[in-house]
């Protein structure tokens, strides 16, 4: 047996962000095709499955007009589908609801908007005259935005409600197009292409608390796509260059009294963003950003340097959304980093960090005194890979007997990519 110091830990398991691990785009269920590509993702936490909208005829092969569901091994068709883009997916008491620029559902005329109520899509009352490309509950009811002026018959410029048997004109009234809204702190954020809320300036940004509206500074220069909330502020993407008299690239966040720059720069639209791995991600037209190469998709590392995720993709993203411990994203792109995955794709790790207590392969004597013995004889040979503190790697293979008497003392990690498992070493040279 072993004389061990006590200073030295037998086994040791970490908590590591899994943004350290790699990572690697795969496609979905063989993709989605026809058309031009996704433009939303909805994660419905009710019924645990994530929902693709946007224009494509097909989904794993199989008909599905422009929206399609997948449960994490399938892709499924909802009816008749819609016949146009669909640009926002929620879901709003008990069922999904749909909006956009379609008209019908099969022989069912919906008018931008539709709510499937579990075998076929159905309208609401008479829809609305133009594109709806936003929809959040609030105050327990559903907000609709979008390019239109009418709801149901009412006039209702860009923003509407539904209660869920009729249309209400809403509270506040834009003066152009609402494209992004998000319930938070007990206020409705929108943002869009408006100026004005009511008659409060609001250039493309402001807020509704329920009972008046209320702008965030000077707002930008140029429209909103999407807002979300990263370190408790909101933070605003689109397509951007400044807020008043501050260059803000495509990207700001809002701590409540002003706007301030979020990373290194970015070189193109932000349409999509959310937050996996307790880091921020954005997608849209985004080439490049800091001192190097993105293609459309980053993450914002700890230091405040965009990064680039194997490779990105070849064409635009729209939406980023976690479901299932995995980052999905959505766009018009047909590859992402080396995989074919046409306009949806799959991040391969999971999210947050992992506590390793099961399914790890047996790694003795640790701490080593140079000469370290993975696995079990008679099983199958685990694929690893030995990494520096600084997560470089050093060697890799399959053998069972594993020589590390060249490397100095220290701490270690063993990583092992079939079971994304990483555990510590300690090697101590010289018995």
């Amino acid at each position: 047996m072993l004389n061990v110091p006590k200073r030295f830990l037998l086994l040791s398991f970490i908590l590591i962000p899994l943004s350290l691990l790699p990572q690697a785009w795969s496609s979905v269920g063989g993709g989605l095709n026809g058309g031009v590509g996704v433009t939303t993702l909805f994660v419905d936490t009710d019924t645990g499955e994530l929902y693709a909208g946007g224009d494509f005829l097909l989904a794993g092969g199989n008909p599905a007009n422009c929206i399609a569901k997948w449960n994490g091994s399938s892709w499924s068709a909802m009816g008749s589908g819609l016949n146009g883009f669909v640009m926002a997916i929620t879901r709003f008491q008990g069922d999904i609801y749909a909006g956009g620029l379609f008209s019908a559902s099969g022989a069912t005329q919906v008018n931008q908007i539709a709510r499937w109520n579990g075998s076929q899509w159905v309208s609401l009352g008479q829809g609305t005259n133009g594109f709806v490309y936003s929809l959040a509950e609030y105050n327990n009811e559903l907000y609709v935005g979008g390019g239109f002026t009418i709801a149901g018959g009412l006039p209702s410029p860009f923003l509407a409600r539904w209660d869920g048997n009729s249309w209400l004109p809403a509270p506040i009234e834009p003066d152009s197009t609402v494209l992004t809204m998000l319930p938070w702190n007990n206020n409705l954020y929108l943002g869009g292409d408006f100026n004005f809320l009511d008659s409060i300036p609001c250039s493309k940004v402001g807020f509704y608390n329920g009972i008046i509206p209320d702008s965030l500074g000077p707002g930008f220069d140029t429209v909103v796509y999407h807002l979300n909330v990263f370190n408790n502020q909101l933070i605003a993407g689109g397509d951007f260059g400044n807020s008043g008299n501050q260059s803000l690239p495509y990207i700001a966040a809002w701590n409540g009294s002003q706007w301030s720059a979020l990373g290194n720069g970015l070189s193109g639209f932000v349409g999509g963003m959310n937050v996996f791995n307790g880091e921020l991600w954005v997608t849209g037209g985004c080439q490049t950003g800091g001192t190097g190469t993105l293609n459309y998709v980053a993450r914002l590392d700890g230091n405040g340097q965009w990064q680039q995720i194997d490779g990105g993709f070849n064409s635009l993203g729209w939406s980023l959304k976690e479901f299932q411990n995995s980052l999905y994203a959505g766009g018009f792109f047909a590859t992402a980093g080396s995989s074919a995955s046409k306009f949806v794709t799959r991040l391969n790790t999971s999210s947050g960090t992992n506590e390793f207590s099961s399914g790890v392969p047996t790694v003795y004597p640790n701490p080593c005194f140079g000469k370290l013995i993975i696995g079990n004889a008679g099983n199958a040979p685990e694929n690893w890979k030995f990494l520096a503190p600084d997560m470089r790697l050093l060697l890799e293979g399959q053998s069972r007997d594993v020589n590390l008497e060249s490397y100095p003392p220290g701490i270690y990690f063993l990583h092992f990519p079939g079971k994304n498992i990483l555990q510590k070493v300690v090697l101590i040279n010289g018995q």
